[in-house]
């Protein structure tokens, strides 16, 4: 059952939401749109819609417009399969306000264990898993850190010199279009 509702919010309410409660602590980018996830009035989850970060990479596999879901966070209180009902009802106002755009990209970050299947609850196609070297491992505690992480707890100086995390981003896309569904099935089948 649905017991929450999905909205745009203001872009540095979004930001300060997930600086405080996404793994990463951090927001870098151009937002397009933020929507709230609200149960009872209150914020239960923030996604941010925004510039692709890698561009170049994201042309080589699609024509036309696309915005990238940069971060999501949905409370742990909220029902099971939460972020794909929240990914749906975005793409729902995405298609209505931004008659435009042709493609949604995001990755599922395999480095916390998260290969998306979110994603593939709300329809997005796989489209390839990529190295991340992004996350190294303590060696005193054995956790995992990101830069992000070490930046903001101020011991980049010894995370550089800590082994790397060895993990994988799977990468994702969704056509907004329903025209250009038809080929999710060859885009899956592609890669």
């Amino acid at each position: 059952m649905l017991n929450f509702i999905v909205k745009p919010i203001d872009n540095q309410m979004a930001i300060h939401y997930i600086v405080r409660e996404h793994y990463l602590h951090n927001f870098k980018g151009s937002i397009l749109i933020s929507f709230g996830v609200y149960q009872d009035e209150e914020l239960k989850g923030v996604l941010i819609y925004g510039e692709c970060w890698n561009v170049g990479r994201f042309k080589q596999i699609v024509k036309g417009k696309f915005v990238e879901l940069l971060r999501m966070h949905l409370s742990d209180d909220l029902p099971k399969n939460s972020e794909s009902r929240a990914i749906s009802l975005t793409i729902k106002c995405i298609r209505k306000q931004f008659p435009e755009l042709r493609h949604i990209f995001t990755y599922g970050d395999g480095v916390k264990n998260g290969i998306g299947i979110c994603y593939k609850g709300a329809n997005f196609a796989f489209v390839e898993k990529v190295h991340y070297p992004f996350s190294r491992i303590d060696p005193v505690t054995g956790a995992e850190m990101t830069k992000e992480e070490a930046v903001r707890l101020n011991i980049l100086h010894h995370w550089e010199n800590w082994d790397y995390l060895p993990g994988y981003q799977y990468l994702y896309i969704y056509e907004i279009k329903r025209s250009d569904r038809a080929k999710k099935e060859k885009m899956e089948n592609k890669y």
